[in-house]
C-alpha cells in the first residue's frame, strides 16, 4: 500500500516538474522571441540614426557653402508718405557659386497688387526686374525719379518670386534666381519699394556682399 502512494507520489512529482518545465520552456521561448523583437527595433532605429546623421552632414555641408548678409534700412516720415513713422526695409541676401536668394521685408501697412519690389543688377542702366505684390513679374528700367517704369505692360507668371502680406507685419518678398539668369556675378545691387496708394516710396544701392 505504501509502495502504491509512493508510486502515486513519484507521478504528480514528475507530472509537477513536467508542467514547471513546459511553462518556463515557454517563457523563456517568449522572451527570446521579445529579445528578437527588440533586437530588430534597435537595429532599425539605428539605421534610421544613421540616415538621419547622413542627413544633418548634408544639410551642415550645404550651409557651409551658403553666404548671408543682412541689411536693415529705415526711412522717417519726412522722406516718405508709405507709412506713419519710420519706414523699415530688411533685405537679407543668401547665396552660394550658383544661386542668390533674397528675402525683403516691409512694414507698409496696407495692401495694393500694385505695389512692387524692385531689383536692379549691375550694370543698372540695363534695367530690372519689379515683382508686384500680387505674384506676377514685369521688366522695367530705372528713371530719374528712382523707381521703375514698365518696359512692356505684359505680367509674367511669377516662378521665381513669392510675396505675402499681413497688416501686422507687412510684406514679405522671396525671390531666388540662379546667377546664370542674372547675366552678371557682380553684387551691386539697387532696391526699390514702390506704394501705389500714395505714389511714393524708397530706393537704395550698395553691394550686397559687403556687410
Amino acid at each position: 500500500m505504501i509502495s502504491k502512494k509512493l508510486l502515486l507520489v513519484s507521478v504528480c512529482f514528475v507530472v509537477l516538474f513536467g508542467a514547471v518545465g513546459a511553462y518556463s520552456y515557454l517563457q523563456i521561448s517568449s522572451l527570446r522571441s521579445q529579445v528578437d523583437s527588440l533586437q530588430k527595433t534597435i537595429s532599425s532605429l539605428e539605421d534610421e540614426i544613421e540616415e538621419l546623421q547622413e542627413e544633418i552632414d548634408r544639410l551642415q555641408n550645404e550651409s557651409s557653402h551658403v553666404n548671408s548678409t543682412t541689411f536693415v534700412f529705415e526711412y522717417p516720415s519726412l522722406v516718405q508718405n508709405v507709412v506713419n513713422g519710420t519706414l523699415r526695409m530688411e533685405l537679407t541676401f543668401s547665396w552660394n557659386e550658383e544661386n542668390l536668394s533674397i528675402i525683403a521685408k516691409i512694414n507698409d501697412d496696407e495692401y495694393s497688387w500694385l505695389d512692387y519690389l524692385g531689383l536692379i543688377f549691375e550694370p543698372l542702366e540695363h534695367g530690372g526686374l519689379m515683382l508686384f505684390a500680387e505674384n506676377f513679374t514685369i521688366s522695367g528700367a530705372l528713371q530719374s525719379n528712382g523707381f521703375l517704369a514698365y518696359l512692356a505692360f505684359v505680367p509674367e507668371p511669377t516662378n521665381f518670386h513669392r510675396c505675402f502680406f499681413q497688416p501686422s507685419i507687412g510684406y514679405t518678398f522671396n525671390f531666388s534666381i540662379p546667377f546664370s539668369t542674372l547675366g552678371t556675378q557682380s553684387d551691386l545691387i539697387y532696391v526699390c519699394f514702390f506704394d501705389a496708394n500714395c505714389s511714393d516710396g524708397v530706393y537704395v544701392c550698395f553691394h550686397f556682399r559687403t556687410p
